[in-house]
């Protein structure tokens, strides 16, 4: 009999236990919670957006650069201003990727003249010989260019003084750009071909309006 009122007992203990289970009460996460579990996850901002440039400043951040150094060979879109932006390229005649943006770098510039946007293409070639030849074969392709500098090898100064502004090696990988905003300051670095998802990062940081 002792032996049966054990089992009894164990039997009701355990449908006791699985009643209460079923019918404890469930903690609720409160409405703050709730919301921040499914809230998107913020994300900074950024000064600029890739895929445009490698190195970006804000503002006055960026290094001064009031200058280029080297010889003027070419000049062109007298009527720009020159109070705008500045797109620097940095470019060699036997860089072909080089050679195969010029096309779209001037075509941006002849877009953007009217708001005082200039295009300098910076040459670091070895043989002047090469670069005034191309200057001469190619004007055409370099119609939006406001102005066709040469720096020297033999010109260290303003070759080394140039590249280390920019935060380039004295070999960089060319193409190399910089844009330069209206102060003065660099505002973006960039060592590769700029194509048309570039250029169209450019017009959005540089805020200028596309001609029709």
């Amino acid at each position: 009999m002792a032996r049966w009122t054990a089992i009894a007992v164990v039997f009701v203990g355990a449908a006791a236990l699985a009643l209460w289970w079923r019918t404890r009460p469930v903690p609720t996460a409160s409405p703050e919670i709730s919301r921040a579990a499914s809230a998107p996850e913020a994300v900074a901002p950024t000064a600029l957006a890739a895929p445009l440039c490698d190195t970006s400043f804000a503002g006055d951040d960026g290094p001064a650069l009031l200058g280029y150094g080297g010889e003027v060979l070419k000049r062109g879109l007298s009527g720009s201003t020159g109070t705008g932006w500045t797109w620097l390229s940095l470019w060699a005649t036997w860089c072909q990727p080089c050679l195969a943006e010029l096309p779209r770098l001037s075509a941006f510039a002849r877009r953007h003249a009217g708001h005082g946007f200039r295009l300098a293409l910076v040459s670091i070639d070895d043989d002047e010989s090469a670069v005034r030849q191309f200057v001469r074969a190619q004007a055409d392709v370099l119609a939006g260019a406001s102005e066709v500098r040469w720096l020297p090898p033999g010109d260290p100064t303003a070759r080394g003084r140039l590249l280390k502004t920019l935060g380039f090696e004295l070999s960089p990988r060319l193409p190399a750009h910089a844009l330069i905003d209206p102060r003065g300051h660099v505002r973006c670095v960039r060592e590769g071909v700029v194509d048309e998802p570039e250029l169209a990062e450019a017009a959005r940081l540089m805020k200028l309006a596309v001609a029709r």
